[in-house]
């Protein structure tokens, strides 16, 4: 078990680190953090739209932060950089938010 997982499980997420334990799932290559399945930036549309669709936003955010400080210094990214590529394509999605919930 990598270490993200057992972070996310740490941290009482197991719903997250099932969705990363899933094989055949599109993780990072590194260090050039793209995906090892269909090589696009990581976290790769496929994964997104998976997350999306399986994960709610506090699990997005630690499977993306379990990720994004590595990246950064991996690939030298300016924190704004990091931002976007890591949190902002799931931050402002009205439309995936259950009502009532801590936005």
């Amino acid at each position: 078990m990598d270490e993200v997982l057992k972070d996310l499980i740490k941290a009482g997420d197991e719903a997250a680190a099932a969705v990363l334990a899933e094989p055949g799932l599109h993780r990072p290559r590194r260090p050039t953090w793209t995906c090892a399945d269909d090589g696009e930036d990581w976290p790769c549309s496929r994964l997104r739209a998976h997350l999306l669709t399986t994960t709610d936003r506090r699990g997005i955010d630690l499977v993306m932060g379990a990720h994004a400080h590595n990246a950064a210094s991996e690939l030298g990214l300016p924190s704004s950089a990091v931002h976007q590529r890591f949190y902002s394509w799931h931050r402002y999605d009205d439309l995936r938010r259950p009502p009532g919930g801590p936005w």
